[in-house]
C-alpha cells in the first residue's frame, strides 16, 4: 500500500478530489489514469514512427543507424538531422516509459 502526499495548486485539487468522489474504489481510478497513460504513449509512438519515416524515405537510412551515425559525428549540424536526431530520441523515451508502466 502506498500513501501519497501531494501539493497541488488549489484548482487542480479541487478537479481532482472530485473526480475521486466519483469513484467507489479509488484503485480503479488510478488502473484508469494508467490505462490512458498508455494509450497516450502508444499513440505518441505511432505518430513520432510515422514522422521518422518521413527522414527514412528522404535519406534512404534507417532512424536507428542513421542516430548511430550522427552521435558519432558522421553528420553535420543541419536543421533536418538534428530534427531526425531529436525525434528519435523522442521515439525511445516514449518506448521506455512505455515498457515501465506496461504489466
Amino acid at each position: 500500500m502506498i500513501t501519497l502526499n501531494i501539493e497541488l495548486q488549489p484548482d487542480i485539487e479541487q478537479r481532482l478530489n472530485y473526480l475521486m468522489s466519483k469513484q467507489t474504489d479509488i484503485e480503479y481510478f488510478f488502473k484508469d489514469f494508467i490505462i490512458y497513460k498508455i494509450s497516450h504513449l502508444e499513440k505518441a509512438i505511432f505518430n513520432i514512427e510515422k514522422d521518422l519515416r518521413k527522414y527514412e524515405r528522404k535519406y534512404n537510412l534507417s532512424s536507428p543507424l542513421f542516430f548511430q551515425q550522427f552521435e558519432s559525428g558522421k553528420f553535420g549540424d543541419e536543421d533536418d538531422y538534428m530534427i531526425w536526431s531529436g525525434i528519435y530520441e523522442m521515439l525511445q523515451e516514449n518506448k521506455t516509459e512505455l515498457k515501465k508502466i506496461q504489466c
